[in-house]
């Protein structure tokens, strides 16, 4: 069972919204923080946004919102995940990002 909001194993709003409703009450009875991968750093490396990209960036920022309480609370906290690239590849997402 997936209970980070991601979008599986469906990306409908109200699943992902569940499955973070389920992961906040278990880390506020059972744990003192969970850690969940930021959930927009998934698009940092896109090249291409079409309208069911946004579609996504749009549901994971309502469920930023929607876990918020618990966020600010310190009980959730964000990870990133890292991914190796060599400094070519590096400095070519680099410069994208600062002209998006």
């Amino acid at each position: 069972m997936e209970l980070s909001g991601a979008p599986v194993p469906c990306a409908a709003f109200a699943c992902r919204a569940r499955n973070l409703d389920e992961l906040s009450r278990f880390s506020v009875l059972f744990s003192d923080e969970t850690i969940i991968e930021f959930p927009l750093m998934k698009y940092i490396y896109d090249d291409h946004y079409d309208e069911y990209t946004v579609e996504d960036i749009i549901c994971d920022i309502q469920l930023l919102y929607y876990i918020r309480p618990v966020v600010e609370a310190s009980i959730i906290k964000f990870g990133v995940k890292t991914m190796d690239i060599c400094i070519d590849c590096f400095e070519n997402k680099a410069s994208k990002i600062e002209n998006f």
